[in-house]
């Protein structure tokens, strides 16, 4: 027995994806996805990560943002965490479920560091938090997390704008 949805293939091999599945997946018009045989022929298809991947390299720097101004780094991409590194990185794991606030605070493209913003990740809200958004051509792709108690200072603060920056220039390619 199946609970998908039957859709019929045109002449250019096209389907449309169902509002709901694409509503619950967070594809948006213009988003890439990424389709790819799993076991057994079945087709696989899922919202494409640009940072996904780089799993080791995010690991190296969030261990270096941490060396410099303490707290916690959290680096994402618009779903999931995809490294952590500082005080509380056991809270914030590789593939813990980001929650729409942080994704909203990615398309803002601006830093937010608020008693009022409460982002969930997993079972854990959390608040006073730095999101220093991932922007690949114009678009957020993640972003750099920061949570520490207390303000950051300006040159703390521009340090993550510029890792943040840094990081959407190499993923041009």
């Amino acid at each position: 027995m199946s609970n998908g949805v039957i859709r019929r293939v045109d002449g250019l091999g096209r389907i449309v994806i169902p509002i709901h599945m694409r509503k619950k997946l967070m594809i948006n018009e213009n988003d890439n996805v990424e389709i790819y045989m799993g076991e057994d022929n079945h087709i696989i298809m899922e919202k494409y990560s640009t940072l996904k991947g780089s799993g080791e390299f995010f690991q190296n720097i969030a261990i270096s943002l941490y060396e410099s101004i303490g707290g916690t780094i959290i680096i994402t991409d618009q779903e999931v965490v995809l490294a952590s590194y500082g005080e509380k990185r056991m809270s914030y794991a590789p593939g813990i479920a980001i929650d729409n606030q942080l994704i909203t605070a990615q398309k803002a493209k601006t830093y937010s560091q608020k008693n009022s913003l409460m982002i969930k990740f997993g079972q854990e809200e959390i608040e006073n938090i730095g999101v220093f958004p991932i922007v690949l051509l114009d678009k957020s792709i993640g972003s750099i997390v920061f949570v520490r108690s207390g303000a950051l200072s300006e040159s703390e603060i521009q340090m993550l704008k510029t890792f943040a920056s840094l990081i959407g220039n190499m993923m041009k390619g």
